[in-house]
Formats: structure tokens, C-alpha cells, sequence
């Protein structure tokens, strides 16, 4: 009974360690990407009108396979260069990794979208989550402002613009190692030449070291009234 329970400690450790999902860069895919239009479009000074939604796509591993039995992930643009694909070849790469003229802005990103994304946001969020997204992209090498810069919003929606500010007013001047490392876990951003890059919410953050502490503290607890029980 002993040797069970550590047996089944260490294998319940292990896996919470273990991210949810890991890929290696090659011949992975986006698939079936279909956009959700908010309803709201907005003037910008580089990019003319510019329409924001989320994406819901599939991926499809190296082998051909698709994950998770093709489920549909949400995605954001981080690439308004591009125009977006249905279907299109990448590289699938970490947060931590993804960098625009020299900038590593896939933190960043993933941390908005981490922060401000739910299953329930309104359109409005949306949008101004999209929006935040561009402007760390655009202008990641100048101050954060969505009036001036490279990506600037000359008209649209006032609340989502707000939004938009809210978001970026909020971000983080750097990142804790535990921080980085759920992000790295959660999402990846998916590069390719020829269409936007998308980042991708692919699974539920890895416990913090203190969430496995405590759990473990539980479960060493609850496996010493096992042995108690037992012993009587």
C-alpha cells in the first residue's frame, strides 16, 4: 500500500509538470480557419480599415494528424501585414520566441490574450482586445499608444478603443519565470511568410509552483489518513 501510494504521488507530479501540449517546429498546420467578425471595423493611419474578431481554427500536427481529435482553438492575428488563410502551413513556435523587429512581443500577447480573453467576452472586448494586440506588434519598437506611432486608431468603436487602452495600459513591464512559463504552456503563435500569424490558445495553464505545493501537501495529507485507516 506504501509503495502504491508513492508510485502514484510521483506519477501525478510528473504529469502536472508536464505541459498540456508541446510541438515541435516543422511542417505543422493551421486548419479550417474561420473568422468571427465582431461587427466593428476601425480607421487606422498604415492600414486603412481594419475589421477585428477572433479566429477559430484546428491544428494539424507534423505527422498529418489533427490535434486533440480536431478541435477548434481560438486564435488572435499578430501578423496585419498579412492577409489570413484557411488553410496554410507553420511554424509553430513559444511566446517567449516570437519577436518583431527585434522585439519579443509573444509574451506580451499572450498575456493580453491570457488576460482578457473569455468564452463570454463581448463583441467590444474582442475588438479592443484585437486592437491591443496590433498596436504591441505594429509599434514594438516605439512607445504603446494608440493615437500616435504606426498603429494608430483614427475612428471606430469608442468603447472597444477603450477597451483596447484599458488592456494596454495594464501590461506588464516584464514577466516572472513562473509567468513565462504558463504562458509558454497555453500558447503558441504560428509563423508562415505568406498569411498572418495567429496566436493560439492551446490548452489550460501548467499549475504555478505554489498550486503543486499545495495540492501535494493535500495529497500527502490525504494519503496519510489512508494509511491510518489501514493500519487499524
Amino acid at each position: 500500500m506504501k509503495r502504491f501510494t508513492q508510485i502514484a504521488l510521483i506519477t501525478l507530479a510528473v504529469a502536472l509538470v508536464i505541459p498540456a501540449m508541446g510541438y515541435a517546429s516543422g511542417q505543422e498546420a493551421f486548419v479550417n480557419a474561420a473568422w468571427n467578425n465582431s461587427g466593428y471595423s476601425f480607421g487606422t493611419t498604415s492600414f486603412g480599415n481594419m475589421s477585428t474578431g477572433e479566429f477559430n481554427l484546428k491544428l494539424r500536427d507534423a505527422n498529418g494528424n489533427l490535434v486533440k481529435g480536431g478541435e477548434l482553438f481560438t486564435g488572435f492575428c499578430v501578423d496585419p501585414w498579412q492577409y489570413s488563410k484557411s488553410n496554410v502551413l507553420v511554424d509553430l513556435v513559444k511566446p517567449s520566441d516570437y519577436a518583431v523587429n527585434n522585439e519579443n512581443v509573444g509574451l506580451q500577447a499572450a498575456w493580453l490574450f491570457d488576460t482578457y480573453f473569455k468564452k463570454n467576452s463581448t463583441k467590444q472586448e474582442i475588438a479592443g482586445l484585437q486592437l491591443a494586440l496590433w498596436e504591441i506588434v505594429v509599434d514594438s519598437n516605439s512607445s504603446i499608444d494608440l493615437t500616435k506611432g504606426n498603429f494608430a486608431v483614427t475612428k471606430g468603436d469608442a468603447t472597444a478603443i477603450t477597451n483596447a487602452k484599458t488592456y494596454l495600459s495594464s501590461l506588464p513591464q516584464s514577466f516572472s519565470a513562473e509567468t513565462v512559463v504558463r504562458l509558454n504552456s497555453s500558447y503558441i503563435i504560428g509563423k508562415t511568410g505568406e498569411a498572418q500569424d495567429f496566436i493560439v490558445k492551446i490548452g489550460d495553464p501548467v499549475p504555478e509552483p505554489a498550486t503543486m505545493l499545495l495540492l501535494g501537501l493535500g495529497l500527502l495529507g490525504i494519503a496519510g489518513i489512508a494509511r491510518k485507516k489501514h493500519q487499524r
